[in-house]
């Protein structure tokens, strides 16, 4: 009796493992596009204000000159 109990425990944790698995993998599966096209627009935005960052540091540095 006791060792049926042992296994039915065993088997449901092995399930529900299982299907947090199976789940973390979908929802993978399913947001990588949109994963991969925020962190392209995050890597696009991020450049533009370097190059802006970039363009004012020598403009700022070309009016010290004059």
């Amino acid at each position: 009796m006791r060792d049926t109990t042992k296994m039915k425990t065993f088997r449901s944790a092995l399930v529900v493992i299982g299907a947090v698995a199976f789940g973390y993998l979908n929802l993978q599966i399913m947001f990588k596009p949109f994963l991969e096209k925020t962190q392209a627009q995050q890597v696009l935005l991020q450049s533009q204000s370097s190059q802006q960052q970039h363009s004012d540091f020598h403009q700022s540095e070309s009016d010290q000159n004059l």
